[in-house]
């Protein structure tokens, strides 16, 4: 009967493994397809944020079309700052720092 139950053990050891990995994998395939959706909504953004500009120019540039672009631009940071903080990293200096590098690319 011991024997009978330790091989039962096994089993379900086996059984917990296998579907630990299952889940691994499903996992791994949920997150490539979020990185996947989250390049192409890059791109697409890259795309809305060129007509909105060039629609704007077209109109005639004013205060609401700046307010647009600096929600954007927060949110954008924002999103930036959720990827690349931990615990340890000091909120206000990552954010005077990402502002410096935005005006160095603004000067390129």
């Amino acid at each position: 009967m011991a024997m009978y139950a330790h091989g039962r053990k096994e089993r379900k050891n086996k059984h917990t493994e296998t579907m630990k990995m299952k889940k691994k994998d499903e996992a791994r395939i949920a997150y490539d397809a979020s990185v996947e959706d989250c390049k192409n909504l890059l791109e697409m953004l890259k795309y809305a944020i060129e007509n909105h500009a060039y629609d704007s120019r077209m109109e005639g540039v004013h205060w609401e079309h700046v307010g647009d672009m600096n929600h954007l631009r927060e949110q954008l940071m924002d999103a930036l700052m959720s990827l690349n903080l931990d615990a340890d990293t000091d909120e206000a200096e990552y954010l005077k720092g990402l502002v410096a590098e935005l005006k160095a690319k603004r000067k390129e």
